[in-house]
């Protein structure tokens, strides 16, 4: 019997506090909720994003910085109305109107999502497919790296 890769743990700066987990959706690329992500559905609608179709609904979303206006705090917080938030994002740098729609969601509808920010090397670090369990408060990730394919026969 073999056993799966340990739980790393990293440190992370708690933009926005609480407790999300989900497999990790990773890009270079930044994003835009504004016109970029359907808030009724959670699916990635810009035409040039590598997540396009794809759904980040209870999705750990890391990405280097957000992109676009004001108007995506809005989205984020339709996506908590909704229940098609991710379950978290990870980010180098957050811009206020990035952490302004989970604030303003958990005023109004008494549940949100973390943001935390990582150093770089934390950021290489992780991988779409890892299970990551963010914690926002403590300022803590915890990976369980991907299970690692297995040899036929």
């Amino acid at each position: 019997m073999t056993r799966g890769r340990p739980a790393l743990r990293y440190p992370a700066r708690g933009i926005i506090g609480g407790y999300g987990e989900g497999e990790a959706l990773v890009t270079l690329n930044s994003l835009s909720f504004w016109g970029g992500v359907d808030p009724s559905t959670g699916v990635v609608t810009d035409a040039h994003h590598e997540w396009r179709g794809v759904s980040v609904a209870g999705k750990v979303l890391v990405f280097p910085w957000g992109a676009g206006s004001s108007s995506g705090c809005g989205v984020l917080m339709e996506m908590v109305r909704c229940r098609t938030n991710p379950a978290a994002i990870i980010n180098l740098e957050t811009e206020a109107v990035l952490a302004l729609g989970p604030i303003i969601a958990e005023e109004l509808y008494g549940r949100s999502f973390p943001i935390v920010t990582v150093e770089q090397a934390v950021f290489d670090a992780l991988i779409t497919g890892d299970y990551l369990k963010v914690d926002g408060t403590a300022g803590q990730i915890v990976k369980i790296p991907r299970k690692e394919q297995q040899p036929c026969g």
